[in-house]
């Protein structure tokens, strides 16, 4: 019994993390026009790869706060949104 719910608990998990990535991916959309659909960055916008060794904060605070081009998305996301988005973006290679 103890081993079955540790496996129900282990699929949980990923089942949870799979929606965040999920919603990250989904709301990343709006993201990739200028970012690329695997982060990599758009040379002809002169927009850099993501740099993924970033902490989630520093990631957080670009996104709120906008940096060089990128605008600041402080109140068009929510912070749920951009947490999610933040992990979606940490697992682009």
């Amino acid at each position: 019994m103890k081993k079955a719910s540790a496996v129900f608990a282990v699929l949980g998990f990923f089942m949870v993390v799979g929606f965040v990535y999920a919603d990250g991916a989904a709301i990343y959309q709006k993201c990739k026009g200028c970012h690329g659909a695997e982060g990599k960055g758009n040379a002809a916008m002169k927009v850099a790869p993501f740099d993924t060794s970033k902490s989630e904060a520093d990631l957080t605070k670009v996104i709120h706060g906008g940096k060089g081009k990128m605008p600041s998305y402080k109140g068009k996301l929510t912070d749920q949104e951009v947490g999610d988005v933040v992990k979606y973006i940490r697992t682009l290679k």
